[in-house]
């Protein structure tokens, strides 16, 4: 299963979220987790979950 080119470009949005790569680098902080809290209203981050998902099936 392939994503599309909207949700391709919405996820770099994400890679490239200065929130979003804080969170990353530091997932145990309370910024971090925070944010997850509200990333399932954030359609970059809806996004950027979706691609990893597709990617990390195309690797299995």
């Amino acid at each position: 299963m392939s994503v599309s080119v909207k949700t391709r470009i919405l996820a770099f949005v994400c890679q490239v979220c200065p929130f979003c790569v804080a969170a990353r680098l530091k997932p145990d902080s309370a910024f971090a987790k925070k944010l997850r809290e509200k990333e399932e209203n954030c359609p970059a981050c809806r996004a950027y979950h979706e691609w990893r998902a597709d990617k990390n099936a195309e690797t299995d």
